[in-house]
């Protein structure tokens, strides 16, 4: 799960990075967001 491409919409603007460099320093927010406990993440 740690390769699973995210896309991050912001402003508008897609960007694509895997889920294992957003969760790479866990106490950010986006590490935080995207940890594998996390219920609030939207699969679509």
């Amino acid at each position: 799960m740690s390769d699973e491409k995210i896309i991050l919409n912001i402003g508008g603007i897609k960007y694509e990075t895997l889920r294992s460099t957003l969760t790479a320093q866990p106490e950010t927010l986006l590490g935080t967001m995207f940890r594998d406990q996390n219920e609030y993440i939207k699969n679509s």
